[in-house]
């Protein structure tokens, strides 16, 4: 986003001060990368500031109808080997996932990975619905005859 320094400044205080919160919910987060900027020095703080926290996270390739499906496939393979480098130990998926904003292309994915993974954590949201969801659909066992 084109923001002045001051409010990217006040965003990062803000992303800082959410991570740094006891989050138990928190079961990944989602680094977002321009694909028509790559990795960025920001990019790179808050991948590193992840690791340093044990912060599970995944990257999210935007703005992906920007580019052909050469060129994006050139940008994935590039940022897949720039994360390679990085030895990882917290990013839960080493692939990608590549998503458009406009067309909707790739927020399906996205969507599908994250509930997959939330559906694994048991302090989840997710989770949670889901086990009242089978409460509610469960009929309740008779004690009495």
């Amino acid at each position: 986003a084109v923001a002045s320094k001051s409010m990217q400044k006040e965003w990062k205080n803000m992303i800082k001060g959410y991570l740094d919160g006891n989050r138990k919910q928190l079961c990944r987060c989602c680094v977002l990368v321009d694909c028509t900027r790559g990795l960025t020095e920001d990019d790179d703080i808050i991948l590193a500031y992840l690791e340093k926290k044990r912060i599970e996270h995944q990257v999210v390739l935007t703005m992906c109808d920007l580019l052909g499906a050469e060129r994006l496939a050139q940008c994935v393979s590039a940022l897949q080997n720039e994360l390679k480098l990085r030895d990882s130990r917290h990013m839960t998926d080493p692939s990608i996932i590549p998503v458009c904003g406009h067309t909707g292309a790739g927020v399906t994915a996205l969507w599908e990975e994250l509930k997959g993974r939330s559906l694994k954590e048991r302090g989840s949201l997710i989770a949670q619905q889901k086990y009242l969801r089978q409460i509610k659909t469960t009929k309740p066992k008779k004690i009495f005859k």
